[in-house]
């Protein structure tokens, strides 16, 4: 199976991967649509040449570790799932051009972010990861509503910049930013 390069197992009963994914080393384009998986075999990460993966319509809650490391991912369909959160660090798949999260219950990033598409969405978990690492977050210009929840933990902040948003309010929650010393929110 090593000159494979396209494989669907869409539509069986799935739950899990086994390590033979681990042997798909040249498989450019991978679909695993309507099965019951609720995550992927760690073995899935080693896939260099993946530049497409489906998971539609399966039993995903929480974005699998595997798929952060797959950098050179150019579309990714985790439709129909259970999914509720983003890790800030998909920010960092350089070449995801296309995200399909459609009938998830995505609450981060906020729905004004993800309507943007994938390049806006990419950009705001980018800036909310290197903002974990650094005394420094900006979230200017996300067309955002309130101040994420997910802002409100990053207690070692010194530097927030919400300006160039449609803010209606500043959750109560700011004030576990105890480090915070500049807050810009200029319209």
């Amino acid at each position: 199976m090593s000159s494979l390069t396209q494989l669907t197992l869409d539509h069986n009963m799935l739950a899990s991967l086994t390590e033979a994914v681990a042997g798909l080393i040249n498989v450019v384009k991978l679909s695993i649509c309507h099965n019951h998986l609720v995550t992927l075999h760690p073995a899935l990460a080693h896939l260099s040449l993946l530049r497409e993966l489906s998971l539609s319509h399966n039993d995903i809650q929480v974005i699998p570790e595997e798929i952060l490391a797959l950098t050179g991912l150019k579309r990714l369909a985790l439709d129909h799932n259970h999914i509720t959160v983003l890790p800030p660090a998909m920010g960092h798949l350089h070449n995801l051009r296309k995200l399909k999260l459609h009938s998830n219950d995505v609450k981060s990033p906020p729905r004004e972010v993800n309507l943007q598409g994938t390049d806006v969405m990419r950009a705001y978990l980018k800036a909310l990861d290197d903002g974990a690492k650094a005394e420094t977050l900006d979230l200017s210009s996300f067309s955002l509503l309130a101040l994420p929840m997910e802002a409100c933990v990053l207690t070692g902040l010194v530097r927030l910049n919400l300006s160039d948003n449609l803010l209606r309010e500043l959750r109560p929650e700011i004030g576990h930013l105890t480090n915070l010393r500049e807050l810009y929110a200029s319209g």
